[in-house]
C-alpha cells in the first residue's frame, strides 16, 4: 500500500472508530468466553456486538461520521463478532463430530466468500444473508436448543450452519426494502477515496 493511502487511513480515525473498535473488543471477549466454556455467557456478549453493531450503523447515517476507514473497520470487526466467534463455538461443543466439524468449514468458506464478495458494496446493496443477523439468529438457535430441544443433538446446528451458508452465497439482498432503485455501483477503494476528497473540498469552499 501507499504511503499516501497509510496516511489517509491515520487521518480517518476518528469519533466513529470506537464502536467498531469496541464492536471488537467485544467479540475477542466472546471468545475468550467459548475458549473457556462459558458458553450462556458468550452469547450475552454476542448480542452485545449486535447492539454495538446497530448503534454503530446508527451513528454512520450521520453526517461526518461515515468515511471510508470507519466502512472498512466495521466490515472487519463485524467478521470478527458475528462469524469467527460462531465458527470457534461450532468447533468447540462438539468437538469429536467430524461431521459438524465438516460443516462448520462448509460455513466459513461460505462467509469469506460472502464477506469478500460485499467487501466493497454497502450494507443496503450487499448480497446474501447478512453476517450480523448471526448475532441474533445464532443465539436464539443456541437458547433453543439448551432449553427446549436437547435431544436433537446437534441436528439443530448443522440445519442452521447448513442455511445460513446456502444464504450467503446466494445473490438475494436481504435488505431489499433499503435498495434504491438505481443500479448498484461497485467502485474502487481509490474512487472512494476520491469521492471522500471531493466532499472535503466543497465543505471548504467558503461562500461570500
Amino acid at each position: 500500500m501507499e504511503q499516501k493511502d497509510i496516511n489517509h487511513f491515520e487521518k480517518n480515525f476518528d469519533y466513529g472508530s470506537i464502536l467498531p473498535l469496541l464492536l471488537f473488543i467485544v467479540s475477542l471477549y466472546t471468545l475468550y468466553l467459548f475458549l473457556n466454556g462459558f458458553y450462556s455467557a458468550g452469547f450475552i456478549s454476542i448480542i452485545i456486538s449486535f447492539v454495538i453493531y446497530v448503534a454503530n450503523n446508527i451513528l454512520l447515517n450521520i453526517k461526518g461520521f461515515s468515511t471510508v476507514f470507519n466502512e472498512y473497520l466495521e466490515d472487519s470487526a463485524a467478521f470478527m463478532a458475528f462469524t469467527v466467534t460462531t465458527l470457534v463455538f461450532g468447533m468447540l461443543y462438539f468437538p469429536e463430530d467430524e461431521i459438524i466439524l465438516g460443516v462448520v468449514i462448509f460455513y466459513g468458506i461460505c462467509q469469506i466468500l460472502a464477506m469478500s464478495r460485499n467487501w466493497i458494496a454497502s450494507t443496503k446493496n450487499s448480497q446474501g444473508w447478512p453476517i450480523a443477523l448471526n448475532g441474533i439468529f445464532f443465539p436464539f438457535i443456541y437458547y433453543l436448543y439448551v432449553f427446549y430441544f436437547r435431544g436433537f443433538g446437534e441436528a439443530i446446528f448443522i440445519v442452521y450452519f447448513i442455511i445460513v451458508a446456502m444464504l450467503s452465497i446466494s445473490n438475494h439482498n436481504f435488505l431489499g426494502y433499503m435498495e434504491s432503485k438505481e443500479q448498484v455501483e461497485v467502485v474502487s477503494f481509490k474512487e472512494l477515496k476520491k469521492r471522500e476528497e471531493m466532499k472535503k473540498k466543497k465543505k471548504d469552499i467558503k461562500i461570500p
